[in-house]
């Protein structure tokens, strides 16, 4: 494998040949799934180059932490999902200071997550018996 990655640009080729590439050769997938997040980084403006860094060490800590790989991915997607719910907060606030009103949920909207239905799943302990 040549020492230097670049992605296509064509998403369905990139994934099977690194999907390829992390079933042959897992310790050749992660020095190129590495390069690939450098060159991104690497690429971005210098004044967000600081705070992409800073979370790809918390990605990269959260995998090394996880027990498996579901478990990290599910540790990134609530580290991101967090994200995203932090940054709406901060919108919602700055629409408030702009406005001067508060947003609000509609009454239908509001119904709808009332009346929401949770579904039940079985427990672990449950299915294995």
């Amino acid at each position: 494998m040549s020492s230097h990655f670049t992605l296509s640009g064509n998403c369905e080729k990139d994934h099977e040949l690194l999907s390829r590439i992390a079933k042959e050769n897992e310790m050749e997938f992660e020095k190129m799934r590495r390069q690939i997040i450098d060159d991104f980084i690497s690429s971005a403006p210098e004044d967000k180059k600081h705070r992409l860094n800073c979370t790809q060490w918390k990605v990269d800590q959260l995998r090394l932490l996880a027990n498996n790989p579901v478990d990290a991915y599910l540790k990134i997607s609530t580290l991101m999902w967090d994200s995203l719910n932090r940054l709406g907060e901060e919108q919602q606030k700055l629409v408030e200071i702009v406005t001067g009103n508060k947003p609000h949920v509609s009454h239908q909207q509001h119904n709808s997550i009332e009346n929401a239905s949770i579904l039940p799943f079985p427990h672990k302990s449950m299915s294995k018996k």
